[in-house]
């Protein structure tokens, strides 16, 4: 049998201390050809709860929604994805007009 080199990737977690605001409100704009795609979220230290808004090319609007237990993630905790109380709860209000016309 042959030996042969190859190339892998390691990724290293790291920790780092940083201080923010509780509860903490981001934005993620997923940019798509085929519509608008928002994900609003809010961390509290201890859950996060996201809202996924969608509205495709038709205008066609559905929402995700997902609460759960906060993992540690600082991905959004850069000046790209910061939002506001006020856009959070614009976005929850959008929800439950969709859910009160069902």
């Amino acid at each position: 049998m042959a030996k042969t080199k190859i190339t892998v990737r390691k990724n290293i977690t790291t920790e780092k201390k940083i201080e923010v605001e509780l509860p903490y409100y981001y934005k993620h704009d997923l940019y798509s050809d085929y519509g608008d795609s928002v994900i609003y979220g809010k961390i509290d230290g201890k859950t996060t709860t996201s809202i996924h808004e969608k509205i495709d090319q038709y205008g066609k609007t559905s929402y995700e929604i997902e609460k759960g237990k906060w993992s540690g993630d600082g991905s959004y905790f850069t000046d790209e994805y910061n939002s506001t109380e006020l856009e959070y709860n614009k976005a929850k209000e959008r929800l439950q007009e969709f859910f009160n016309c069902l």
